[in-house]
């Protein structure tokens, strides 16, 4: 305040939030490597992983959803999103449990494109959902064809952590054992043979 000296915890509080920020974004380049298959340094460039590869598995090709068609055939959008649903099922075997669900991270065309679709506004109009379509719909997410697709935000350039802009990035959740995290004990001797923790606050003496 105006009148009261910062209390040293205070200050550490405050540079800590700051610095566990920048952690979290190290976490989301990492966990959208995962969903995309390929991990690639900081310079975007150097491939780190390549999860197909580690893990012995082809490729998926891609899917067009064709979204930019004039004249598109009724339910087309909707029958693409039941080709990715038996897709990722089918490949995750008895992993695929009932609580499971489809996320698509859409870019930011691909999901202009596929909220202004025909397909999709019809199913809102003449039900109380039709509201939504007055509203704004940047990075937010919508339930359509069994596919819970959200328009990802990433970074500000949106291109360090980002989804092409005129693609979307499949991937299951809830599915058990197909993402996890792992973090190892902080490089002190205090830590030695305890459970790895997401980060390890440390005051360093001047």
């Amino acid at each position: 305040s105006e009148t009261e000296l910062m209390q040293v915890q205070e200050e550490v509080a405050r540079r800590l939030y700051r610095l566990r920020l920048d952690i979290e974004l190290t976490h989301e380049y990492q966990r959208l490597g995962a969903v995309m298959g390929k991990v690639y340094d900081a310079d975007g460039a150097t491939l780190i992983y390549n999860y197909f590869s580690e893990f012995g598995i082809a490729e998926p090709s891609e899917i067009d959803f064709d979204l930019d068609n004039a004249n598109p055939a009724p339910g087309a959008v909707r029958k693409k999103c039941t080709q990715v649903v038996r897709n990722i099922t089918r490949a995750l075997g008895s992993l695929a449990v009932p609580t499971m669900q489809v996320i698509g991270l859409c870019g930011d065309a691909f999901w202009d494109d596929l909220t202004s679709h025909p397909e999709v506004r019809e199913t809102y109009l003449n039900y109380e959902a039709a509201a939504a379509l007055r509203e704004g719909v940047a990075w937010s997410e919508f339930f359509y064809g069994g596919i819970r697709f959200v328009n990802y935000r990433g970074t500000d350039d949106n291109s360090k952590v980002a989804v092409g802009t005129d693609k979307c990035a499949f991937f299951p959740a809830g599915a058990p054992g197909v993402f996890k995290m792992a973090f190892a004990p902080a490089e002190t001797f205090e830590w030695v043979n305890t459970p790895g923790r997401e980060a390890y606050p440390m005051i360093v003496v001047d």
